[in-house]
């Protein structure tokens, strides 16, 4: 999923990319989230499905001014739950990838 640009002009060259969570081990989710340059502060949430609603497990910032960038964050994890990758940038609207079923031990 492509975010679009809130307006033309400047932000015409920004688009953030949410991954798709995935396991590296039986206790620890990880995902990935990328921006293009020109996008500026740009957040990135590794979020589970909760009774009550998105839960946000891990969250990072950065600047993603002059080049293209992306950042891995994790979490600890038990149990079954949806997960999915949450992204925002300055320019653009914010988006999230598909929730795929991730079960822990």
């Amino acid at each position: 999923m492509t975010a679009q640009p809130a307006s033309a002009g400047a932000a015409a060259t920004c688009k953030i990319f949410p991954g798709k969570p995935y396991k590296t081990s039986s206790k620890v989710i990880e995902g990935v989230g990328s921006a293009t340059d020109n996008c500026g502060r740009v957040t990135v949430k590794l979020q589970r499905k909760r009774w009550y609603g998105w839960q946000t497990m891990a969250e990072d910032t950065w600047r993603a001014t002059y080049h293209n960038s992306s950042t891995t964050i994790d979490s600890s994890c038990d149990g079954t739950h949806d997960w999915r990758v949450w992204i925002d940038a300055k320019k653009v609207s914010s988006v999230h990838g598909g929730a795929i079923r991730l079960t822990c031990k």
